[in-house]
Order: structure tokens, then C-alpha cells, then sequence
């Protein structure tokens, strides 16, 4: 029988971040916001929420991105931030679902 591997903590990160990241925000901004609160904790594994329903924050070849299926009406500005803050990484070709895991992993910490 395979041994499962003792947890200490689970951090579920839900996204939020994203909209509070600054204007011109980078990978080393978002990988900042969200591991330097976990930096000398016991959380060892981090899961990553990246969108909600049928709505990716990540690239994706069969979902859309947030607000592109409300035709870019946002309930909120919060939501349009984050949407925002989503939509430059990945015009600059960063992809935050591989930055978090990536960075996670430099951290050894198991992520998905």
C-alpha cells in the first residue's frame, strides 16, 4: 500500500490576490503578495484556485477568462481588477497558474 505523506498545514489560496497586485504588477509581484505571509510557517502544501465555474484565471484552450462571458460586465471593480491584474500577466506572456506552482515548489512546498 502506497504511505500518504503526513501533512503539517494546507494553505488553499483562493485568488483574491490578484486584485490587489499594482498596476504594472509582475510575477515577482504576485509570488510576493501571496508566499511572503507563509514565510516560517508550518504549511507545507499549497493548493491554488484560479478562476470560478467556467471561468479560467490561468491560459486555457477550452475556458473562457473571467468576464469574457459577461461580456466584460463586472459586478464589482474588485472583480474588474482582478481581471485586470490576470489579463497583464498573461498579455506578457506569464502564466500565473505556472508562476504559483513554480514558486511554490522553489519553496518546497507541494502545490497544485
Amino acid at each position: 500500500m502506497r504511505q500518504r505523506k503526513k501533512r503539517a498545514f494546507i494553505y488553499c489560496w483562493d485568488g483574491d490576490d490578484f486584485g490587489y497586485l499594482p498596476e504594472r504588477s509582475t510575477n515577482e509581484d504576485l509570488v510576493k503578495k501571496v508566499f511572503t505571509p507563509l514565510e516560517g510557517s508550518a504549511i507545507d502544501t499549497v493548493f491554488f484556485l484560479l478562476g470560478s465555474g467556467n471561468e479560467a484565471e490561468y491560459r486555457s484552450s477550452f475556458l473562457q477568462m473571467a468576464g469574457e462571458g459577461q461580456n466584460y460586465n463586472f459586478l464589482s471593480a474588485g472583480s474588474y481588477k482582478r481581471y485586470m491584474a490576470v489579463k497583464r500577466l498573461l498579455d506578457a506572456q506569464n502564466d500565473p497558474a505556472d508562476t504559483l506552482i513554480n514558486a511554490a515548489r522553489e519553496r518546497n512546498l507541494d502545490a497544485s
